[in-house]
């Protein structure tokens, strides 16, 4: 799928599982209860979007940016989240295991 059927995908909160998301652009879009599971977001530019109970298990976040994002109840089960930026981030109620290493 190219990048604009898949931002196509997004905007449609169409199921987007195990696509090559990295360096894509959603910053401040909503992306509620979009199912991410398997993507690859590293270098992802997610500042101020709302991902609340988005499904973002297993996903590669590597270097992804998201300050200011939306993750209430948002499903990071196993997700790789090294260099991620998170600051600003609410993360009331998100499940989150696995390694975590983010950074400020």
């Amino acid at each position: 799928m190219t990048k604009e059927a898949l931002l196509e995908a997004i905007k449609n909160k169409q199921d987007v599982t195990n696509q090559d998301l990295a360096e894509l652009n959603l910053s401040g879009m909503n992306l509620q209860r979009i199912n991410f599971q398997g993507s690859d977001l590293s270098h992802a530019d997610l500042r101020d979007s709302d991902l609340r109970d988005a499904n973002l298990s297993e996903t590669n976040l590597y270097g992804a940016d998201l300050r200011g994002a939306k993750l209430n109840r948002t499903n990071l089960h196993n997700s790789n989240r090294i260099n991620c930026q998170i600051k600003r981030s609410g993360l009331k109620g998100a499940y989150i295991t696995g390694p975590t290493a983010y950074q400020d």
